[in-house]
């Protein structure tokens, strides 16, 4: 990835030299992309996510470097659902929610997971990697609470 960005970026950089175009268009359009592999970069090849799912809580740990930042913490009595990622693209029209939260590791994973969660009567999403063992974990958890109620 860096050496492709740093091919690109001399690339735009050389043909700013030349009379193709005006220079400021090629000048511009490497800051553009610099910027935007930048970004690329940090997000998914410098990020790792940490998933913790007790019988109380999960939490997401967000690690760039040696820093590591809580970005996500649910309560267990918030959850109301959970997908994989087929059942997630296929109710993507009929469901009612006010902010989905990517916390995956990798631009488009293979295979993901949604735990959808109640907030202030308002219903939210959290995309994450897990394994098949923490989907069926939050099911257990949502169905012995609609149990107990």
């Amino acid at each position: 990835f860096a050496f492709l960005t740093l091919t690109v970026i001399t690339f735009l950089w050389g043909m700013s030299f030349t009379s193709l175009v005006n220079p400021g268009f090629w000048q511009t359009l490497s800051v553009f992309f610099f910027c935007a592999a930048m970004l690329y970069g940090v997000k998914y090849c410098m990020t790792e996510y940490t998933y913790t799912l007790t019988d109380k809580e999960f939490v997401i740990i967000k690690t760039v470097g040696q820093k590591n930042t809580k970005v996500c913490h649910l309560d267990a009595e918030m959850y109301t659902a959970v997908y994989d990622k087929n059942e997630w693209l296929l109710h993507k029209k009929s469901r009612q929610i006010t902010s989905v939260y990517n916390y995956n590791a990798s631009h488009s994973p293979e295979k993901y997971y949604v735990i959808v969660f109640e907030l202030d009567s308002k219903k939210s999403a959290v995309m994450f990697e897990g394994t098949e063992e923490m989907k069926k974990a939050f099911s257990d958890i949502i169905l012995a609470r609609q149990e107990n109620q």
